[in-house]
């Protein structure tokens, strides 16, 4: 009785978390059926562009499309590189949870055909205006971050705000089912630089 009863919890647990993500997710910019923010031709089921729940390509969390194979030149790698880090602290190897954001922005793999963005899933896709295989003109991602404060960076305590295996990623600013915050699906609204300053001092 007592192993139902934590299997009852435990799916009714998932099940809320499915209905949080499915009610921030409709109507946003991640939102593909008809009626969603980016409404692409032939798509009727809000989920189901990047997740399914049979057969995944990758068991967590579900993905439902193949990862892209490309080869990425990250923030250190910029001619201008000058970080505190020191490129010690980046590791393509280490991308995480970044690699399904890049497997429909990085315009290589192609989820469909036609009716969506160049900034989302087209050959010679852009991110945030540079070259799509180019992460070095933006936010650095798979970067380790420092375990203890610093002149420079804060402890981060703010609970939207995650790390993925100590590393900064594309889902510690971003949450891809999330439209309440404000329209770049970030974790927590930027107004006076808030979610900068999560992490930086200056």
């Amino acid at each position: 009785m007592k192993k139902l009863n934590i299997a009852l919890v435990a799916g009714l647990i998932g099940t809320l978390a499915v209905g949080q993500a499915m009610a921030a997710l409709v109507g946003s910019k991640h939102d593909f059926a008809p009626g969603g923010g980016t409404v692409i031709s032939g798509v009727t089921e809000s989920c189901k562009t990047c997740h399914v729940p049979h057969k995944p390509l990758m068991n967590v969390p579900l993905w439902a499309h193949t990862l892209s194979s490309a080869s990425y030149t990250l923030y250190k790698d910029n001619g201008g590189y000058a970080g505190k880090l020191g490129a010690s602290a980046y590791d393509a190897a280490q991308l995480g949870k970044s690699k399904l954001c890049l497997s429909c922005h990085d315009g290589t793999v192609a989820v469909v055909t036609s009716g969506i963005s160049a900034d989302h899933n087209v050959a010679g896709g852009t991110i945030g205006g540079t070259s799509a295989l180019s992460l070095g003109n933006n936010h650095p991602i798979a970067v380790t971050y420092p375990a203890s404060a610093t002149a420079d960076y804060k402890l981060i305590t703010d609970a939207d705000v995650k790390l993925d295996g100590g590393r900064v990623q594309c889902t510690t600013c971003h949450n891809p089912h999330n439209k309440v915050a404000n329209t770049k699906m970030l974790v927590k609204t930027n107004t006076s630089s808030a979610l900068c300053v999560t992490c930086h001092l200056k």
